[in-house]
């Protein structure tokens, strides 16, 4: 058994009910771990595949992630009251299948260098 002291939740953004947001922050309280949110966003409209890249798409990817770190800082809120440590990461993610999920997302390499290892559920320990 290990003991755990990280947890990984990812957010959709689709869904307002998050279970495994609930499951995470149990979790992260009765083991005494950190807990970090993460989304990962994409909108077809706005990733300038269809049309030139602009600043005004910019600027409108910029405020929907700026949307979804502000969700994630109210999902956090209850959590953090409860004594859990959370951290929230919003990114913005291209189409792309062809590039790695750590090329596509540069938040992934600083979220993998903070949890080093993911553990099966039946081997940790609180």
């Amino acid at each position: 058994m290990e003991n755990i002291s990280k947890i990984l939740s990812v957010i959709d953004p689709t869904v307002d009910d998050q279970p495994a947001l609930r499951r995470a922050a149990w979790l992260a309280e009765n083991c005494g771990a950190e807990l970090e949110l993460l989304v990962c966003y994409y909108n077809e409209y706005l990733s300038g595949d269809r049309l030139f890249d602009s600043p005004s798409l910019e600027k409108a990817r910029s405020e929907v992630i700026a949307n979804q770190e502000q969700h994630l800082e109210d999902l956090a809120e209850p959590i953090r009251k409860s004594g859990v440590v959370v951290t929230t990461t919003a990114a913005w993610i291209t189409r792309s299948t062809k590039a790695s999920f750590a090329a596509q997302l540069p938040a992934a390499r600083t979220l993998s260098s903070r949890i080093p290892t993911i553990t099966p559920l039946s081997r940790v320990r609180c």
